[in-house]
């Protein structure tokens, strides 16, 4: 439906109300783009489509209360720390929450969680020390851990109420990985834990705010291409009679 939508959309735009086919002079995610980058900023109906399921995530995560959420977690059971609902498939199960939790690897790019008593969150698989997962700054450190999927409370010690980690690997670290070893305990000393209270996520571009429509919309859309009407057209004035 949302295909059918941006259609019609693309063709209003570029052939107005007749009927005459016409060239679409500019792309379409250009002309998506917000207008603070110079662009026209329409909606892209495809990406905002995405962004309202990835809401729904956010609002499992958060909700933990919610009737609705409570059905969906007895049906379908939920991840690790319960920050969403597990990956299934098959003809059998709820279509529409089907398609909802496929946008979950979209919208976990932007999760960061925040260490308290560290049971919710995963030592290695999860971001809490920046803004990727230990396993993928230290994939070396990671391919000799015994317990991939540990939590952080798992490895977190405390001697006289000061906090220390217990990492145990498969073998001794080699000299090639010490530098690698070296800074996965700078890192993991330097990143504040709480050690009490239920772990918190955060929404990584504004951990502040929290998540938003817009935000989030916007991280999709991206930024990174520099364009404007003035580069489409070029410097050429447009008189109305």
């Amino acid at each position: 439906m949302a295909n059918r939508i941006a259609r019609l959309q693309r063709d209003f735009l570029w052939g107005g109300l007749g009927d005459e086919p016409k060239f679409h002079l500019v792309n379409w995610s250009t002309v998506c783009t917000p207008l603070s980058s110079g662009r026209l900023g329409i909606r892209n109906l495809i990406t905002f489509n995405v962004v309202l399921l990835g809401k729904w995530l956010w609002r499992f995560g958060q909700e933990r209360d919610a009737l609705w959420r409570q059905v969906i977690e007895v049906k379908y059971d939920c991840d690790w720390g319960g920050w969403c609902s597990s990956s299934f498939s098959g003809p059998y199960g709820v279509s529409l929450w089907k398609n909802i939790r496929r946008r979950w690897p979209s919208l976990s790019r932007f999760i960061l969680y925040e260490i308290r008593d560290g049971s919710k969150v995963q030592f290695w698989l999860d971001r809490w020390c920046g803004t990727s997962s230990l396993a993928d700054r230290y994939p070396e450190l990671y391919r000799i851990c015994p317990i991939k999927e540990a939590s952080v409370a798992d490895l977190i010690r405390y001697t006289n109420g000061v906090l220390h980690w217990e990492i145990h690997f498969c073998r001794d670290v080699h000299n090639r990985e010490l530098e690698a070893f070296r800074s996965f305990i700078n890192t993991i000393y330097s990143t504040p834990v709480r050690g009490i209270g239920e772990d918190k996520r955060c929404w990584l571009p504004c951990e502040s705010k929290g998540f938003t429509v817009s935000a989030y919309y916007h991280l999709l859309v991206g930024h990174s291409e520099q364009f404007s009407l003035r580069k489409a057209f070029g410097s050429r004035r447009f008189h109305l009679e």
